[in-house]
């Protein structure tokens, strides 16, 4: 029989997906998570692009690999988000941290801050909403107003 009718041997497709994942975290939270990272900052069809590599955050050369993002953040503690702790700087080990989705909503852009506290946390030590709080700032409450929960010179309704 001719060398060329030789019916060809299929390859190990088991073999051939261990040589392209060589870590074995695919399909894991904490490589979703890096993925996520990945495209936020290089995938200029993604929605949130703007939000990120559109206006310049990258990640570090070191982290463009899984294994050394792997090796410098460890896996995703459980119930905990990728943060980066300064919101006009890239992807890091000096600049990300695990923390919770209550933290991670505190360290936004958006997020204001009355005395030096963001506004959860401020209403939190009020005892009251951030909405109610929110809805004082932008009334024109002073932050004592708020505190006292009084607003001195206003209308019955305002009080």
């Amino acid at each position: 029989m001719p060398q060329a009718a030789k019916k060809r041997k299929r390859p190990d497709l088991a073999a051939l997906n261990k040589l392209r994942t060589t870590h074995g975290h695919s399909g894991k939270t904490t490589n979703n998570i890096w993925r996520s990272m990945i495209a936020r900052c290089f995938n200029n069809k993604r929605k949130d692009f703007e939000k990120y590599g559109g206006r310049g955050i990258s990640v570090c050369d070191r982290w463009k690999k899984f294994e050394n993002f792997l090796e410098d953040m460890g896996e995703r503690p459980a119930g905990m988000q990728l943060d980066r702790k300064n919101n006009d700087e890239g992807y890091s080990k000096e600049n990300c941290r695990w923390v919770t989705a209550s933290q991670n909503s505190s360290n936004r852009r958006s997020s204001r801050f009355v005395d030096s506290k963001n506004i959860t946390q401020f209403s939190k030590e009020l005892g009251t909403s951030h909405q109610l709080v929110n809805y004082r700032l932008k009334s024109g409450w002073s932050v004592d107003e708020i505190k006292n929960n009084r607003r001195e010179n206003a209308t019955h309704n305002e009080k």
